[in-house]
């Protein structure tokens, strides 16, 4: 009896076992047509990106046996689908493109930034552009924008002894951006060339690293043959007198604007060199729009800009280390002091970055024994720096 009731119990055993196996090969049979849910799977179709006005739609996979077809995610792994599976429409808006046949069909504008009803300084506003499918008006990437200020110093030109233009640079604390606080003399005539100087300047600057690109860019680089767009952003802080400012960053073409009194406006401009071009003047014209002689009086304006760009970050470099490189093991990573450049591929473009601009790979979490290097990331490009990790007493 106990041999026949063991022998019993192992022969149920493999019966459960094998019926077991059975159910769940007819089952996935069941499911997906193929045995032991062995798929072979292809392509069917390839995904197809949303774009602002059109619903895209996701890969879909044909399994060569059953025909049937299949879809993947993170989130649900693969799933049995009728046909392609329609994405949401993007966020993201499309630029025009920059035709150097019809240079005028590309446009910049600015904007208040979100949250804002009225400004209160240069930096409230945001540049923009219309989306060339949906032509709703759009904040451009800011990994496509370099901040350029007008230089606070003026070359001898047409006006002579008359100081018609005095320039100081200012950072603002709350974005650590740079702008230009330009008195515009009282004798300026309508015909006066203000031409402003980036040389010396530069050469004088706290941030300029000889032999390299201009750390604060006081001037704006040109690729050959190839149009530069730049947008001032004009502030008027007098309180009674409008100006016409017109602007030049080429020296032939003239960008205008008309700015009332405590009035924030955009200042378009484009230009063209015929040869590939670091640095070179800005031009400048001014008149009170009440008067023709001058202007009468000592208007002071505020001027921060951008410089468009529609090409990539080469590279990063670190231009100066962090403060604190040395750590004990749970403090966290602190960048105070850290200054990060980023090239683009346009011929001598670049600019610093801020502390919110780039990610930090190690931020908001304890540092451990292990972490002996930081990575900077920002366009799509690394740089990486040491620091030392160590046990208390250690």
């Amino acid at each position: 009896m106990r041999t026949d009731y063991k022998t019993g119990g192992k022969s149920i055993k493999a019966i459960i076992i094998a019926f077991t196996i059975l159910t769940l090969a007819l089952c996935c049979f069941g499911i997906t047509g193929c045995n032991y849910c062995a798929h072979d799977l292809q392509v069917k179709d390839e995904k197809v990106a949303s774009t602002c006005v059109e619903h895209g739609h996701s890969y879909t996979y044909e399994c060569k046996k059953c025909k049937k077809l299949f879809a993947y995610t993170l989130e649900k792994g693969l799933y049995e689908v009728d046909a392609a599976e329609q994405l949401p429409l993007s966020s993201e808006h499309t630029m025009p493109e920059i035709d150097e046949e019809n240079i005028d069909a590309f446009s910049l504008g600015i904007r208040l930034k979100d949250g804002k009803t009225s400004a209160e300084s240069v930096f409230d506003y945001e540049v923009t552009s219309k989306c060339t499918l949906c032509e709703e008006e759009f904040a451009v990437n800011e990994k496509n924008l370099v901040s350029v200020v007008p230089s606070h110093q003026r070359l001898n030109d047409t006006t002579g002894s008359r100081l018609t233009y005095t320039g100081t640079r200012i950072q603002d604390e709350a974005t650590e951006r740079w702008y230009t606080s330009v008195k515009l003399g009282t004798t300026t005539r309508p015909t006066d060339i203000t031409e402003l100087d980036p040389y010396n300047a530069s050469s004088g600057d706290p941030d300029w690293i000889p032999g390299v690109h201009q750390r604060l860019p006081i001037y704006i680089p040109f690729n050959k043959d190839q149009t530069r767009y730049v947008v001032y952003i004009v502030h008027n802080t007098d309180a009674d007198t409008t100006i016409e400012l017109q602007w030049s960053i080429d020296g032939k073409n003239y960008g205008t604007v008309t700015v009332a009194p405590g009035e924030y406006k955009p200042l378009i401009l484009n230009g063209k060199k015929t040869w590939d071009c670091n640095v070179d003047k800005q031009f400048m014209k001014v008149k009170n729009t009440a008067r023709d002689d001058r202007l009468g009086k000592n208007v002071t304006i505020e001027m921060t800009g951008y410089i468009y760009t529609s090409s990539a970050v080469e590279k990063l470099d670190i231009d100066s280390q962090p403060t604190k490189i040395e750590y004990a093991v749970g403090e966290e990573f602190d960048p105070a002091g850290l200054k990060v450049y980023a090239t683009y591929t346009d011929y001598a473009l670049g600019k610093s970055l801020k502390s919110y601009d780039y990610n930090i790979d190690v931020a908001g979490r304890p540092l451990t024994e292990k972490d002996d290097r930081v990575t900077v990331s920002y366009g799509g490009k690394k740089v990486s720096l040491h620091i030392t990790v160590k046990k208390e007493g250690a």
